[in-house]
């Protein structure tokens, strides 16, 4: 079987990082063949590929809108016998969609558009391609509850279309990376804390420095980093970095660009901040959870199933600078022993539903059905 994923670029991104490990997994299986297409550049994840047995194919694209490339794209599935497509990011679904849709249906692959979010807050223009897109492949993948409920609801996609994959870890890779040197300072004197992801607004950067002006003098011993890309909102960055210093907090909030070293940075926190408005599937609380680094987050997304509140990590019961100063009192006021406790059991949580090989194994059984499915239909007459 040919597995084919698509994503736009191999940069820094959860998306990204999740096609990477899949595809070097599934790479490992015996009759399975697998190639990465993407655009040139943004080497992020690339060099996890290297003197691996996935094909990393690089199809050129002109601008945002070229109309050339679904053609480079059909040409490229026709001439390699894809026997199932799996395209991620809304341009290569919706590149991949032509391509695919101008194939005669006797040399047409399986088409998988996968679905990472919750759709709140994406333009109506989009949400309308989404709908034409998805009710018309052969299956749509998401790696959340609160995704598939949205997809169904909101797109008119029917249920049994959608299959719930959630994201997976190389739990080893993890360990093993865990052990190098943190990109920061992370000094022994402080209590540390971050949110790792993207300045934007739903991650909530503002409703933490709210809780830390909430939390007063006991601010003094913290460390709070905000870590992630912040250049596509730079107004939205200026206004944070001005209520950090309004609030007085410029020595307990650190603002830093996005680093390929989060396992080693994750493993010396004391708590990962994850107070988002909305998510889909976090891969950072993944990470967190299986470095032993105890979560604090909102309800949003996956969330909810991924986390027992004060078993595996903390859930907030609303989204406020209160709910929130709350549990970062509760975080710092636990024992060795109760920290220990939360992460032995957010890392047996972990290794029970999101390794990489049994997440792997789930999206195989989806392709092969598909595969399956599409060898029925052309052998019929």
């Amino acid at each position: 079987m040919h597995l084919v994923y698509a994503i736009d670029r191999l940069g820094s991104g959860g998306a990204q990082r999740q096609v990477v490990e899949l595809a070097l997994q599934l790479a490992k299986t015996e009759g399975v063949r697998v190639s990465l297409l993407s655009y040139p550049g943004d080497n992020f994840y690339a060099d996890r590929l290297q003197g691996s047995d996935v094909a990393l194919v690089r199809i050129p694209k002109r601008g945002r809108f070229d109309a050339g490339f679904p053609l480079r794209l059909r040409r490229w599935f026709d001439e390699n016998r894809a026997d199932v497509v799996h395209a991620f990011i809304l341009g290569p679904i919706l590149f991949g969609y032509a391509a695919w849709r101008s194939l005669p249906a006797a040399r047409r692959p399986a088409f998988v558009p996968a679905e990472r979010n919750v759709l709140a807050g994406v333009p109506r223009s989009q949400l309308l391609v989404k709908r034409w897109i998805y009710r018309r492949s052969d299956a749509v993948t998401v790696n959340s509850h609160a995704a598939a409920d949205e997809v169904e609801t909101r797109l008119g996609v029917p249920r049994e279309r959608l299959v719930v994959l959630p994201n997976g870890i190389d739990i080893a890779a993890w360990d093993r990376a865990s052990v190098g040197e943190p990109p920061f300072e992370i000094d022994s004197d402080r209590f540390h804390l971050a949110l790792l992801g993207r300045l934007a607004p739903q991650k909530n950067h503002g409703l933490v420095l709210e809780a830390l002006t909430l939390l007063g003098s006991e601010v003094r011993d913290l460390r709070v980093w905000f870590v992630g890309e912040h250049r596509r909102h730079s107004d939205l960055a200026r206004r944070i970095a001005r209520e950090i210093d309004e609030r007085g907090l410029a020595d307990v909030v650190r603002v830093a660009p996005p680093t390929p070293e989060i396992a080693p940075l994750l493993s010396r926190l004391d708590g990962l901040l994850l107070p988002s408005s909305r998510e889909g599937f976090p891969n950072v609380a993944l990470e967190a959870m299986t470095l032993g680094t105890p979560v604090i987050a909102a309800p949003a997304g996956e969330l909810p199933w991924m986390l027992m509140h004060e078993e595996t990590g903390l859930l907030l019961d609303e989204t406020t600078p209160e709910a929130l100063a709350k549990a970062i009192r509760r975080l710092r006021g636990m024992s060795s022993g109760e920290r220990a406790g939360l992460a032995r059991r957010a890392r047996a949580t972990v290794e029970q539903r999101y390794g990489i090989e049994r997440v792997a194994d789930a999206h195989l059984a989806l392709y092969r059905r598909l595969a399956r499915g599409l060898a029925r239909r052309r052998s019929r007459p």
